[in-house]
């Protein structure tokens, strides 16, 4: 008899990405990199604006050279976030 739960499945693989457990609790915000840095097609879906930042941060110093967002930045951030039903 075939067994049911979450064990193999697709959000088990992914249980580990902090960011993605919070999306497949409950989707609330998103933001587009490319909305602040034009060309850019990074994009993140997270429970809160924090936990966008913190993606945020990390991508910037990454991809952008960005070591410290300035304020001007972390404001188009909050600015470009926008709830997703």
């Amino acid at each position: 008899m075939p067994r049911f739960g979450l064990r193999g499945s697709r959000v088990e693989q992914f249980a580990s990405i902090p960011c993605l457990v919070s999306v497949l609790r409950s989707i609330v915000k998103s933001f587009a990199c490319g909305d602040v840095v034009p060309g850019c097609e990074a994009r993140w879906v997270c429970s809160t604006d924090d936990e966008i930042l913190v993606n945020v941060a990390a991508h910037a110093a990454d991809t952008h050279g960005l070591v410290e967002l300035p304020a001007d930045v972390v404001q188009a951030v909050h600015k470009a976030i926008v709830p997703v039903s």
